[in-house]
């Protein structure tokens, strides 16, 4: 089985959401396991590993700025999953999701992205910017080994929901909020209905909203609109880089707490 169905599989059981958060992997000034480790030993079930580009357009300032640095770090395509690998040998049972926008197709081709992918061990892969023709044609060159994730947009249409029920698997982006990603002082009110309504579409498919979520009370709340989870990235990337790796440990254990 696919590690993202044994992760969400024990989850069910034991009535949790999961805590998918973005990884910015090659941040400056952080070694790939310790910050691996922090995030993992502290609760986050599925690490969701930022492919950094150049002009991240869903992503706000926080994420934006982290993907500026690693690329002004000496970043190279073969080094980044050379250390996804590591953190595949050390975390054997821990799913690794690769996030990359589509633009990462004009510097490297999407067979060979793909192929880098499935030698370092990842689970699955979310792009944005995946239209439905752009999802079909990933569907015929991605690994089997692999699964290929849905973005929903929060305004999405009934069409492009269809096309998501018929090949959907391991688990559904719910964009949470309209814009980009960033930090929200509230949730949107509309989100629990959208919740609902997108889950009723998808059947068994689980449900994580992210984009705007920021704390340990919105992690709960979301668990209770009825998600499987949830996505965190930019308030836990902004506190990682401004506190200890001790501190982000146990801001990660307050937002895990929040979602059994």
């Amino acid at each position: 089985m696919n590690l993202l169905d044994v992760k969400f599989s024990k989850l069910k059981k034991k009535n949790e959401g999961a805590l998918i958060a973005y990884f910015p992997l090659g941040e400056v000034g952080f070694n790939t396991i310790e910050l691996a480790r922090t995030y993992i030993d502290n609760g986050v079930d599925i690490l969701e590993i930022g492919f950094p580009v150049e002009t991240p357009y869903l992503d706000g300032k926080v994420v934006s700025d982290s993907m500026k640095r690693i690329l002004n770090n000496d970043f190279e395509v073969q080094g980044f999953f050379d250390e996804i690998k590591k953190i595949r040998r050390e975390f054997k049972d821990q799913p690794l999701e690769v996030f990359a926008y589509t633009s990462v197709f004009e510097q490297i081709s999407m067979e060979d992205f793909l192929s880098l992918c499935e030698n370092s061990g990842v689970d699955s892969v979310l792009f944005v910017g995946a239209d439905n023709l752009k999802m079909k044609e990933l569907s015929t060159v991605i690994p089997p080994s692999i699964y290929n994730l849905w973005f929903v947009p929060y305004n999405y249409s009934e069409d492009y929901i269809n096309e998501v029920k018929d090949s959907a698997k391991g688990y559904i982006f719910l964009q949470a909020t309209d814009g980009v990603t960033g930090a929200r002082n509230e949730l949107e009110s509309g989100l629990k209905d959208i919740i609902r309504e997108t889950k009723k579409k998808l059947d068994n498919i689980p449900i994580c909203p992210g984009f705007g979520i920021s704390n340990a009370d919105h992690c709960k709340q979301i668990k209770e609109m009825g998600a499987d989870g949830v996505i965190i990235g930019s308030s836990l990337l902004k506190f990682l880089v401004t506190h200890s790796l001790e501190e982000t440990g146990s801001f990660i254990k307050e937002l895990k707490s929040a979602l059994k």
